[in-house]
């Protein structure tokens, strides 16, 4: 129902939210602070009625903000994705697995040295022991083809854990030991 404001001659409608004026009378109010009449509640103010409009509208752009962002990336629960039910009338196909991963091919076998070795051998021969010896567990040092202290070390440990006599001579028993204990680890 629209009326009409007397004193102005404009028309009034009381449903209007955001005009001053409305079904109060139109005599000229008390104002108090903040432009809230003294005949008027804080929230019949139309300051007060705009920041409710606007807190509301504000609350609800959040929730909507809040749903799609949980639609778009998921709620943060299963990580599997909900199962499908089917329609009637449609036809469903069967999921498709995937073949188990195959293990991750293990350290390439390593081909130990068929000569005698001793302490001062050196070359390429030497290397190969040495590269054994270190993925064994057994430090030989740097891997630089020299028969030298650490590797005659590292070969004496390697006798030791096989139970075998102990010179730092790397032979065909020794080999048999390290190429044991190379397959065992």
């Amino acid at each position: 129902m629209v009326g009409r404001d007397e004193s102005s001659g404009t028309s009034v409608d009381p449903d209007d939210w955001f005009s001053n004026t409305g079904s109060r009378s139109i005599e000229e109010p008390t104002w108090l602070e903040d432009g809230v009449a003294a005949d008027q509640s804080i929230a019949d103010s139309p300051f007060s009625r705009r920041r409710l409009v606007a807190s509301a509208v504000a609350v609800l752009v959040l929730v909507v903000g809040v749903v799609v962002a949980r639609v778009a990336f998921g709620s943060g629960g299963s990580s599997a994705p909900p199962e499908a039910t089917p329609t009637p009338g449609s036809t469903t196909t069967a999921p498709t697995t995937t073949a188990p991963a195959t293990p991750a091919p293990s350290a390439p076998a390593v081909t130990l040295p068929a000569d005698v070795l001793k302490p001062g051998a050196s070359g390429a021969e030497v290397k190969t022991l040495q590269r054994a010896l270190a993925r064994a567990g057994h430090s030989p040092g740097p891997v630089d083809g020299d028969y030298g202290p650490r590797t005659e070390q590292a070969v004496s440990d390697s006798q030791r854990s096989a139970g075998l006599a102990v010179d730092g001579i790397y032979g065909p028993q020794t080999k048999k030991a390290l190429q044991q204990e190379l397959n065992a680890g």
